[in-house]
């Protein structure tokens, strides 16, 4: 999974001011509702473009041939996209008046869909009190505009463990290096833990353990202590306890915790369907540990996925979008949705749904929110991706310090920030 953002150069444009909103519209009570778009005079149909796996696609024909039997004026064409692909080809189509009419994707699209005025803020109808807290200000700005409907919460890192092989998750970071150490034999190619060690949205929640985030008052803080006690951590993991594979990505990660050969992975909720049907009741699900030594857990960014709408919907057209947003997020909705992704709901009343609370691998992955931090969408956290990762690759390697990395990042993030914002 990448986290950068295809830049367009000089092709940026102001927001476009197409909804307006007052506060108290944005804090209204959930008694007060939308009034319902108007259904179509003719037949419409949307556009959705996606980056879900093969068997989620099926599910989502299902649910959207379930809509269309209730809205038989309205149409949802499905297609399907890698996940750079979806963005690059969306942002291109769309500055150019085209595009899709939806796009299903996480947070991380709003930051530069909304700068380049591509999408359209949904206040007016979202009515967030509706979903959980963190889901909308993943795609809130610091205008208070919420940039996308929430279909679902998560997309967090989880621990997760092969119990043929650790009978219970550790609960610290101490005791995970102790037991991975115990399992791994390189040479046998088994290992005790593994992750996508090279890349910073894994990378970050370690430093949470520390006491330390990667912004303080919306200003990145790269050279902090915590940050130097993450990255020694980290490499420690591969050159000093060597508990991990050398160079593993995601690929490998994923490889080897579904062929058995390592016991326990760092790896997102997106994952939970294909591990449970791989693993069964031998897989656990647990929150991320804390550090001994600190008492502080590890923090993982949570959002979610989400509906962006096209800019340049309006009229009939964006009556039958909002006509299709709500039904996704009405608990009939939320409840085909969950059962065919087993993600977690966005909606709030769903957490005592009982495809939610009495599903314990979903109940579990709930835990794994509890220490969690709304993921920024704005085009801030791009740019410290972008200047954590060669960094972090130069540590694990052996080839940086962690004291010279952190004073790098710094000053990369600060100005690959200005560059974004020009």
């Amino acid at each position: 999974m990448t986290y950068l953002i295809s830049r367009v150069s000089g092709l940026l444009v102001p927001l476009p001011v197409l909804l307006t909103i007052s506060l108290a519209i944005l804090l209204r009570p959930l008694a007060v509702q939308a009034a319902a778009p108007a259904a179509p005079s003719s037949p419409v149909e949307l556009v959705l473009w996606e980056h879900e796996y093969d068997e989620i696609q099926k599910s989502l024909d299902l649910i959207f041939r379930d809509f269309e039997k209730a809205n038989p004026g309205i149409k949802i064409k499905r297609s399907h996209f890698k996940t750079e692909d979806l963005r690059t080809q969306f942002q291109t189509a769309a500055l150019g008046g085209g595009g899709a009419d939806l796009v299903l994707a996480p947070n991380d699209f709003a930051g530069g869909f909304s700068i380049m005025g591509i999408i359209q803020p949904v206040n007016d109808w979202v009515q967030p009190d509706r979903f959980n807290a963190e889901v909308t200000k993943a795609v809130t700005d610091p205008q208070q505009k919420i940039w996308g409907m929430p279909l679902s919460r998560g997309n967090h890192l989880l621990l997760l463990v092969n119990k043929k092989l650790v009978p219970k998750a550790p609960e610290t970071i101490e005791e995970l290096v102790k037991v991975a150490g115990s399992l791994t034999k390189s040479d046998k190619g088994t290992y005790g833990l593994a992750y996508n060690l090279n890349e910073p949205y894994w990378f970050v929640t370690f430093l949470g353990a520390f006491g330390e985030s990667l912004f303080v008052n919306g200003q990145p803080k790269l050279d902090s202590q915590g940050m130097i006690d993450a990255l020694t951590l980290v490499q420690n993991f591969k050159i000093k306890d060597k508990i991990i594979p050398t160079d593993c990505d995601y690929t490998c990660a994923d490889t080897l915790f579904m062929d058995g050969k390592v016991a326990m992975i760092i790896n997102g909720d997106w994952e939970l369907d294909r591990y449970r049907k791989n693993l069964g009741d031998q897989l656990i699900v647990a929150p991320l540990p804390r550090m001994g030594a600190t008492g502080k857990p590890m923090v993982p960014y949570v959002s979610g996925k989400y509906l962006f709408l096209n800019a340049k919907l309006k009229g009939p057209r964006l009556d039958a979008a909002k006509k299709f947003t709500e039904f996704m997020v009405s608990p009939e909705g939320q409840e085909k949705l969950t059962k065919a992704t087993r993600r977690l709901p966005a909606l709030k009343s769903m957490d005592q749904n009982p495809v939610v609370s009495g599903d314990p691998v979903l109940q579990a992955s709930m835990l794994g929110l509890v220490h969690g931090q709304p993921m920024p969408m704005g085009i801030e956290l791009r740019a410290v991706w972008d200047a954590i990762r060669p960094q972090l690759q130069g540590v694990m390697a052996g080839r940086t310090q962690p004291k010279d990395a952190v004073v790098i990042m710094q000053k990369d993030a600060l100005v690959k920030i200005k560059e974004l914002k020009m």
